[in-house]
């Protein structure tokens, strides 16, 4: 007969494994994709769309920033709740729920460094880099031609769309671990109790075999 402390220190084991799990899809959750390059001209706008976090839970309602690096609670630059615009100087942040919208006016050449966009929530905040290039009318000049671009480098439905598929991604991987760590539980505790059911059997067996030969006792 197995002892009650063994079986207890195995389910403990198997739950430990769980949350393990758990915390690794969540921690992988939050690492960011490739960064947003963003070219801008001095005295102009650009305008940065924000929604790829490449996570499995839903953030929509979460509260989005826009801070630059390194990203620390002390340089957040500016926070906007779910469904509110937020100014502050020349930059405006737009939640529109799965999409940050930042907008920043009259670009300078000190602007041109890296920032990141962000969400809060419990655990590591998910982010997603922006590198901002800004540039003075005479850099671009080649000849008598200029050539500029000032790149938005998403559209709200195609990232929207990839934010889906990765979420679906991570739900089923999730789900899978899930139900693996779940099975290998269940055939250790069906293996764990077969030793007792085999000596509960012949226990029974043997009262039963004293009480139908009375003269063996």
């Amino acid at each position: 007969m197995i002892p009650t402390h063994s079986f207890t220190r195995s389910l403990t084991f198997t739950m430990i494994k769980i949350h393990a799990y758990f915390c690794l899809l969540y921690g992988l959750s939050g690492v960011q994709m490739n960064p947003l390059n963003i070219n801008g001209r001095v005295g102009e706008s650009v305008t940065i769309s924000c929604s790829d976090w490449n996570i499995w839970t839903d953030v929509t309602k979460n509260v989005k920033y826009f801070c630059s690096s390194p990203c620390t609670e002390d340089r957040h630059i500016i926070k906007a709740k779910y469904k509110k615009t937020t100014n502050t100087n020349r930059i405006k942040l737009y939640n529109a729920g799965k999409t940050l919208w930042v907008t920043i006016s009259n670009l300078q050449k000190s602007d041109s460094k890296g920032y990141y966009c962000g969400v809060e929530r419990k655990g590591p905040d998910p982010y997603i880099e922006v590198i901002l290039n800004v540039t003075d009318v005479t850099d671009v000049i080649t000849g008598s031609s200029t050539s500029y671009t000032t790149l938005n480098p998403t559209t709200p439905a195609a990232p929207e769309a990839q934010g889906f598929i990765n979420y679906v991604l991570y739900l089923v991987v999730g789900v899978i671990v899930v139900i693996t760590i779940l099975v290998v539980s269940l055939k250790l505790v069906k293996k764990m109790m077969k030793p007792r059911l085999n000596t509960a059997k012949g226990d029974a067996q043997e009262v039963l075999m004293k009480s139908t030969n009375p003269s063996s006792q």
